[in-house]
Order: structure tokens, then sequence, then C-alpha cells
């Protein structure tokens, strides 16, 4: 008899500040595989008793927080200097139970799911309380490789490479501010979202106190549907959120032989009770009455099936081997069929729960895929993938594929408006058509460039400046150019990197000045449902908070207007916040139901 971990699914808190993540509450079955019984007595009547626990819980996990600021590590990055400290890509924070099976949804749609139990402090220790602060972020862009500052160079054999991302992550955790650890033999599974979708990337870890990368496995590619856009392979099937019941109670037969063994500390798949018999199934063994007179030195028993168990009698080197089944006598089958019944019972209800929110979740699921499809379409997105992969360490991991650097390489000078020389200390190139960044340091230095394709080069110099290649200079490379003057302009540290955000997303053109963006709700107060409705489409995300501000609820969807069930929520005063995070976009307003 397998020993099998339940996983139940229930998103609950969310993040303060914009997204959610969900709990996803373990519930063990505790059987065992093979049990050893330590004596035995055989008697024509009498019994053991063990109970299967069978308990489904649910618990709230601590609601998460947002922190857009760069966390301080105790030991310094050597090799990981980001140019422009104050744009680096800043973490979220998510507080979890370390001894709680958690799945984390982030707002960038990643899952991270993180087996109970995985963290230790770094002296190898278990931890004095559970609650554990996971700061994670992620990469998806050249521009997001600029400002993070970290190596995207891979030597092999030798042979210098650039990687091409296909999404990067950085994930860490601690407690009491203190710096933890994965502990031995546990795996944090990642399921991020991307929107690059070949299939030939790699799965690499950024060894920071070596300055390297290291090759670790393939990546899991997954395509993105609407019945599987916010599945997480980390989940139960429902097949496997039922409770396993114990054996149905049996009465005993008088005029079958049946003996009771005693047992210390193991737990059996039968109902608890004074007397648990073992009936001999003479159909399946052979029996003779007088095994029931010897005094055995042993016993094994194991299970055969869900109702028979292998009994292997031991003495002076004679083995036995019979199969029996639990039985109940007269004054035991009423009792346990009574528990066995009232289990049974509330497994059926939980199973009801069970497919009730899986029924409810696939249905938002498909909704929501469809709003963010539309989404991704009109901004400009093809198309979408998972990529699914087991960490082993906390850090920064990328998944990738390393490709050659242009093989034409020229010495570049940099010019402003007035013809004068600029001096540069790193060069920085994006391949338009590839999603890579390559970094040329020093002043002095060759950069290497693919003149088949569209290409932006910009460059930091001493005095903090960011100065950004014309266009048309950068583009008209020849390929037996062992030289290249390219005019510039030059732009303070942080209106030049929005400026190299704009040049790699194609959005260097003049923004007209967006709409006011209104929102209201109605009606109020409400009975059933709240409308939710905005005076353009937008995606937005819409979070129920009680009057002492915790997070009850919330949804995502793109459009105007959102109806939402609120029915199951008691009558009272509520918060309802509405998020429109690519507008920086806030409104609160007070709500009733009655």
């Amino acid at each position: 008899m397998e020993k099998r971990k339940l996983k139940i699914d229930r998103p609950e808190i969310s993040d303060n500040d914009i997204l959610r993540y969900k709990d996803f509450n373990s519930v063990v079955n505790k059987v065992n595989a093979t049990q050893g019984f330590n004596t035995i007595k055989f008697l024509s009547v009498s019994g053991i008793i063990t109970i299967a626990a069978i308990a489904l819980t649910f618990a709230f996990l601590p609601e998460t927080t947002e922190d857009n600021s760069q966390i301080a590590n105790n030991e310094p990055q050597t090799h990981i200097k980001p140019p422009i400290p104050e744009l680096d890509v800043p973490y979220k924070t998510y507080s979890i139970d370390n001894s709680k099976d958690t799945t984390i949804l982030t707002d960038e749609g990643s899952y991270i799911f993180i087996p109970a139990n995985s963290f230790i402090n770094e002296n190898g220790e278990t931890l004095e309380n559970n609650i554990v602060e996971i700061k994670y972020r992620e990469f998806h862009n050249p521009y997001d490789l600029f400002v993070s500052g970290i190596p995207m160079e891979y030597d092999s054999a030798g042979v210098d490479y650039t990687f091409e991302t296909a999404g990067m992550l950085d994930i860490l955790a601690f407690n009491n501010s203190q710096p933890l650890k994965l502990k031995d033999g546990k795996e944090i599974k990642i399921d991020m979202l991307s929107d690059n979708t070949d299939t030939d990337f790699n799965l690499y870890r950024y060894d920071d106190k070596e300055g390297e990368w290291l090759y670790k496995n393939k990546s899991e590619f997954k395509q993105i549907n609407e019945n599987n856009y916010l599945s997480n392979t980390t989940e139960p099937n429902i097949e496997n959120t039922e409770s396993k019941l114990p054996i149905k109670p049996i009465l005993s037969d008088k005029n079958k032989y049946s003996f009771k063994v005693d047992v210390n500390n193991n737990e059996n798949n039968f109902i608890n009770a004074k007397e648990v018999l073992f009936e001999i199934d003479e159909t399946q063994c052979e029996f003779k009455p007088e095994y029931f007179t010897v005094s055995w030195e042993n016993i094994d028993i194991s299970k055969i099936d869900e109702n028979n168990y292998k009994l292997t009698l031991s003495k002076n080197g004679k083995l036995v081997d019979l199969v029996a089944y639990p039985v109940y006598d007269n004054s035991d089958y009423n009792n346990a069929l009574k528990k066995y019944n009232k289990l049974n019972e509330d497994n059926k209800k939980q199973k009801r729960e069970i497919l009730s929110k899986r029924k409810q979740k696939t249905e938002n699921n498909k909704i929501l895929a469809a709003q963010t499809t539309k989404a991704f379409t009109e901004n400009g997105t093809k198309e979408w993938s998972y990529r699914s992969i087991s960490i082993l360490a906390l850090g920064i991991h990328n998944i990738d594929r390393p490709l050659p650097k242009s093989v034409v390489s020229i010495s570049p000078t940099f010019v402003d408006e007035e013809n004068n020389i600029i001096k540069t200390k790193d060069i920085y190139l994006v391949e338009k058509d590839k999603n890579r960044l390559l970094h040329f340091e020093g002043e002095k230095t060759n950069i290497s460039v693919n003149t088949a394709t569209d290409n932006v080069i910009w460059a930091l110099t001493d005095d903090d400046r960011v100065v950004i290649a014309d266009s048309e200079d950068a583009n008209s490379i020849n390929k037996d150019d062992a030289e290249k003057t390219f005019n510039v302009k030059t732009y303070d540290y942080i209106e030049g990197s929005k400026k190299v955000k704009d040049e790699i997303s194609g959005n260097n053109t003049t923004q007209n000045t967006a709409k006011k963006i209104t929102t209201k709700t109605f009606p109020n107060p409400f009975t059933s449902y709240v409308n939710i409705s905005l005076s353009d489409e937008k995606e937005c995300i819409v979070q129920l908070l009680n009057t002492q501000g915790q997070m009850l609820d919330n949804v995502k969807f793109y459009g105007k207007e959102y109806k939402w069930e609120l029915s199951k929520y008691n009558n009272g005063a509520y918060i309802i916040i509405i998020l429109i995070p690519t507008e920086s976009y806030k409104k609160t307003f007070r709500i009733i139901k009655k």
C-alpha cells in the first residue's frame, strides 16, 4: 500500500498591492506500504485496532506583500552589477508557511510550487518559525537584462556565446531577515509564463561566486490553451483528491479460522475497534489446523490488494504464507460499520466540494484565457507558453539557448551632435529579431555586429550619461567595415534608459496623452452581484477586502464590464479596490451587502 500525499487547491489571500497567490494545503492519507508486526498471538477470537486518519483541512497563508526595492544581500554579489541601480528589476515578496505545501501565482502569471519544509538556514538547521519570505523577480526582454546587470555570456569548450533567453528568474528566501537555502532532496517547481514558443531551450543556473552559468537540464515546453491557461502541473487531478477510505467492515464467519495479531505503532487501512480479526481465505491459500497451535516466532504482513493481506509465519527457518482479510465479530461490527459509513459520507461531501471548486476554476480559467489572449493579441504579442522547470537551489535560473557572437567585429566611435568624441565605458547591443543582449566592456573595445538584422546600440559614459546610436548608423554596418562612427543623442541615466526601452520595443514614436480612465461599481447596496464598469477596455484587477483591510477575494479580467458574484459573503460593509497596473491606476470603493 503506497503512502500518498494529496494536495487540495484552495486559492486564498492576495498580494496587498497587486496580485494574488494560492495556497494548496496538503492532506496526508497515512497508510504503510509493508506492515511489520512485533508480537503475535493466535486466538480463535480476538483482534487489534488502528485508525487510518482521513481528514481534509484548509489553512490560510499570510497575505503577500510587494517589495519594489532591491534587497540587500548579506554577501555582496561580485559578478552582478546593475549599471543603473535605481532601475534594477525589483523583487516581489510573498509570505508563506514553510510547514505547508504552497503554490504562489505571481503577477507575471507564473506559478511557483514549494513543497512543505523546503527551507533550512545557512547552517543547515531547521527554522525557529515557519514564516518564510520569498523574494522573486523575472526577466523577459533585453531591457530587463540590461538594467539587471546579470552577465549573459557563456563559455563552452573555450568558445564564447551569448544567451538568448526565453525567460529568466531570480528566487530567494528569508526567515527573520536571514537568507535560507533549499533542504537536500527538496525541489521547487516553476511554471514560468513566456512569450517565446520555441522548444530548443535549456535550463542554466548562475553561480555568482564563480561568475559562471552552469547547465542543468532541458526546460519543458507547454503551449497555453483555454483548458490549461492557469493550470499547474503540481495540482492534483480530481481523481487524486479523493480521500482513501478504510476497508469496508466485514462480519466474521464463525465457521472459518480467524486469529489476532497484536501490533505496536502501526497504521492500517481498517476501522479502529476493540477487536479486529484476520480471517483466513482458504480459497487463496492452504491452511492446516495445526498452524493454529504453533507458537510462531515472527509474522510479516503486507497488502496484496484493497482487501487482502499476505501473512508470512516463521519459526526455526520454516515459512508459511497465508492470505487473510480483516473482519469484525458481532460486538464490534455494527460500531465499525457506523464509523465507515460516516467516513464514506464525509468523503463524498469533500469530493463534491472539490469538484465544485474545480468546475468554477475551470470556467474562470476559460474566461481569463480568452480575455488575456485578446489583450496579448491587441498588444502585438503572438503566442504565450509555459516553461516548466525544477530547481534544487535558490538564486538565478535562465531558460536559454547559447548563440555564437557575430563574426563582424568593428571598432566603434561615438560622436555627439557637435562632432565631439564621447568616451564610453560599457557598450550594449540588441539584435531586434533575437531576445538577447550583448555587452562589451571597456573604453577601447570592439563590438560584434550582425549586419543582417536591425540593431539597437547604446553606451554608458563615466559621467552618468546614456548615449544612443542613431538607428540609421546602427543598421548600415557592412560586413567589411573595421571601424564605424555612430552619431548619438545624449541623455541622463533615467531618461536614456527609457529611450533604450522604447527603441528595443519599437515604441520610439511620440505617444498621445492617455485618456483619463473612469471606473464605477454598482449597485450599492447590493445583494448578490457587484458590477465593475470601466470607461475603456483594460486589463484590470479587482480586490475585495473587509473593513479591517484583510483580503477576501480578487479577480482579473480584460474588458470594460465585469459582473462579480459575491452572494457567499455575509451582510455588511466591504471595500472594493480597482487596479489597472499598466496605467498605475487605483480606485477604492466602499460597498454594502444587505
